[in-house]
């Protein structure tokens, strides 16, 4: 997923620039390209919902020219926290019901109740809404992380 984000520049590209790579640095970002007026990074992955939301950025592209800083961002760290968030209780549901359902057997009996296999279907079951919500909250916590990036990038660099 693509997040851009542009603010009126009045100060200098170069300082700019400087606020926004040492933030990332200070992240754990790696920058790949760096010029006085564009500053590429990747970032260092998002594996729990409590970091820093900027890690939420797989790789970033930071621009600026002409009077205005541009940050193009693919949030790929973001996407994948939201669907494990989703998938992951799913997939644990139904493991444990399969094996609820396994131990449920007994032998020389045709069948087996189903109440062991739908306890832990209705134990994940709120996640069916939970997983979604949380996923969207991850990935706006980074939009506005990359947000605020660029517009105190645009308001520092008027400092000199």
């Amino acid at each position: 997923m693509q997040y851009t984000s542009s603010r009126t520049l009045s100060g200098s590209p170069e300082s700019a620039l400087r606020v926004v790579r040492e933030a990332l640095v200070a992240n754990g970002f790696a920058i790949v390209e760096a010029s006085p007026t564009e500053v590429t990074a990747i970032g260092p992955g998002m594996f729990d919902s409590r970091q820093n939301p900027l890690h939420g950025v797989s790789k970033a592209k930071f621009r600026a020219e002409d009077g205005v800083i541009r940050a193009q961002a693919e949030l790929g760290g973001a996407v994948w926290l939201g669907r494990f968030a989703m998938f992951f209780p799913l997939g644990l549901g139904l493991l444990l019901a399969m094996l609820f359902g396994l131990m449920g057997l007994k032998p020389g009996r045709p069948g087996s109740p189903s109440s062991p296999v739908l306890i832990p279907l209705i134990a994940v079951s709120p996640w069916l809404v939970l997983g979604p919500l949380l996923g969207r909250f991850i990935r706006k916590r980074t939009e506005k992380a990359v947000e605020a990036l660029v517009q105190s990038a645009a308001t520092i660099s008027r400092l000199g």
